[in-house]
């Protein structure tokens, strides 16, 4: 397994556990992700679309490639924003 198929498969590891949902057996020996230490992150945001394209497809039985899920998401936050902005409600950002 490469690099980056571990850090997918951690990634989407780590999101069914949030959900504790046992219908899939992933290892549970997925190694630690490490933090670059050139500071690009690049493969790790692909590997975690991948994962939530994965996760959202198992989970919805509908399958979306990559591509098909960053639009998703895309519509989901653009969404999210527009209702923060009408009620006047403070959106999320972390300065």
């Amino acid at each position: 397994m490469s690099n980056y198929e571990s850090k997918t498969q951690a990634f989407l590891f780590a999101i069914i556990n949030a959900y504790r949902n046992d219908n899939l057996n992933l290892k549970e020996d997925i190694p630690k992700i490490e933090i670059p230490e050139n500071g690009d992150y690049t493969e790790d945001l692909q590997a975690l679309i991948i994962a939530i394209s994965m996760w959202y497809s198992t989970i919805s039985n509908n399958h979306v490639d990559f591509i098909e899920i960053t639009h998703v998401m895309n519509k989901m936050m653009v969404q999210y924003y527009l209702d923060k902005v009408k009620n006047n409600e403070k959106v999320y950002r972390e300065e």
